[in-house]
């Protein structure tokens, strides 16, 4: 017996989960491929396979196994990360890119005030306010 701990078996996941998630009907194939690391798309091939030639067992298997088989819990039991959850990674993860990036937002954000500004402010403003009063008088 190979004692490494870093060399993976094909079965080096200890539970077998549906995964909804990444599933297409009920997560069985999704969760069956995670464990074994392969492709979802092979292990559905091979069902769709299976079906075409043994319906009633394929079948069958498939209604037990997402009827047994708990669904994959989640690594931190937790919500999808938020933006602000993102932009902290990145922040730790590179301080010069998180830099690069807010630069960039603040000038967009710049870019967005002048144009406002312009057309608050400009000569079109101005027609368009009393063209509004005019409209309301009538």
């Amino acid at each position: 017996m190979n004692a490494n701990p870093n060399t993976r078996s094909l079965f080096s996941s200890p539970h077998l989960y549906r995964n909804p998630k990444q599933g297409k009907l009920l997560g069985v194939c999704a969760g069956l491929a995670e464990h074994i690391h392969i492709s979802p798309r092979n292990v559905r091939i091979g069902m769709l396979i299976c079906v075409t030639l043994t319906p009633p067992p394929a079948l069958a298997l498939y209604v037990v196994l997402a009827l047994t088989l708990p669904i994959r819990p989640n690594e931190d039991n937790s919500a999808p990360p938020t933006k602000e959850d993102l932009d902290r990674r990145i922040i730790e993860d590179d301080p010069d890119r998180a830099l690069t990036i807010l630069r960039d937002r603040f000038r967009a954000m710049e870019r967005r005030i002048i144009i406002m500004e312009s057309h608050a402010s400009g000569k079109t403003a101005d027609l368009d306010q009393r063209l509004r009063a005019l409209n309301k008088n009538h």
